[in-house]
């Protein structure tokens, strides 16, 4: 798995603040990559990844209408509170 980001991602969208519900979002996702035995962690600069040999793949998540509901109540919080202004 690859992750790109901007660096104005975690913020809000005047660029002035820190959007905690972001930030919290990406530290689940950090935390739960750190979980996972069989994943490990790198910079481009540090370890630039490398093909996978065996091309085993994972199973996605199945869809859950209630994780998708929500993450949109989640973004639209965000905008509320975080948004231009």
């Amino acid at each position: 798995m690859t992750l790109v980001s901007h660096s104005f991602e975690l913020l809000s969208r005047d660029r002035k603040r820190v959007n905690p519900i972001v930030r919290r979002r990406f530290e689940s996702l950090c935390d739960a990559l750190g979980r996972m035995s069989d994943v490990s962690t790198a910079t481009y600069a540090s370890n630039p990844p490398a093909p996978r040999k065996d091309r085993r793949t994972s199973v996605p998540l199945s869809h859950n209408p209630l994780r998708t509901l929500h993450r949109y109540a989640e973004q639209a919080l965000s905008n509320v509170l975080y948004g231009a202004r």
